[in-house]
């Protein structure tokens, strides 16, 4: 974990500017190098477009994953996989971080994605909800909702 200062830092670099640079030179030197060469520094806050750009515009063999994170409290998250490790570009000390369950999508499906919202977000969130740590419970209390609905109490 980095320290108290680094991170008090980073929050009043956000606070004022609306975005903080993510470190990566702990990267493997080919994955910083493709950084440098298409001109990318990953965001805080970013992760489905830090994860995305990145697979769009690199030469590298990366695989795009949106799923769930758990430090904390789980959260909806996109990293990377490349050479069987996870490459997260957006959390910078990511030892503690478990990386739950997550769809794949190809490099043509983030471009599609990305052409129809004109945005980086979720490329499918109903996919994404359905794999979400929370989904049987929602599922429990959508029948409890329907059993009080049908019995009129």
């Amino acid at each position: 974990m980095r320290d108290a200062a680094y991170a008090e830092r980073k929050i009043r670099e956000y606070l004022s500017t609306g975005r903080a640079q993510v470190p990566w030179k702990h990267h493997p030197k080919e994955v910083r190098d493709e950084l440098r060469r298409v001109g990318m520094r990953p965001l805080l806050k970013q992760c489905f477009m830090n994860s995305q750009k990145f697979v769009l515009e690199t030469e590298l063999d990366v695989t795009y994953h949106e799923g769930w994170a758990h430090s904390v409290i789980p959260i909806e998250h996109a990293w990377l996989e490349h050479n069987g490790e996870v490459l997260d570009l957006t959390i910078y000390d990511n030892t503690d971080v478990e990386y739950l369950a997550s769809n794949v999508y190809t490099r043509w499906e983030i471009l599609q994605s990305v052409r129809n919202t004109a945005c980086w977000t979720v490329i499918d969130q109903r996919a994404l909800s359905e794999i979400g740590p929370w989904h049987k419970q929602f599922e429990e209390l959508n029948r409890l909702n329907q059993q009080l609905k049908d019995t009129g109490t």
